[in-house]
């Protein structure tokens, strides 16, 4: 039986934590990095329900899980940014990353 390793952490500062949404999303539309920002609204880069689950459990594999609110609250990102705040928000409240 082989084993995983765990991944290596993208960081847990506001700004490590906004490159890797940004990565994700855009690895997520098959778009380019750069046309991404924390204002950019998920609709615009084509994102639907299926692409931000996915998001989500990206997020949720790096950072550890997340209560039921910020989940709620996740999944009806209207941008970018929304995303960011709440990891952010949920690593700071934890004090470490989770996992």
């Amino acid at each position: 039986m082989r084993i995983r390793k765990k991944a290596r952490s993208p960081g847990s500062s506001r700004e490590e934590i906004e490159r890797f949404i940004v990565s994700a999303v855009a690895r997520a539309c098959r778009c380019n990095p750069d046309a991404v920002t924390g204002a950019t609204r998920l609709i615009d880069l084509g994102v639907d329900s299926l692409t931000l689950t996915g998001i989500y459990a990206l997020c949720e594999m790096t950072y550890g899980r997340f209560d039921e609110d910020e989940e709620s609250r996740m999944l009806q990102a209207i941008h970018v940014g929304d995303i960011v705040t709440i990891v952010s928000q949920s690593v700071s409240k934890d004090g470490q990353l989770a996992g």
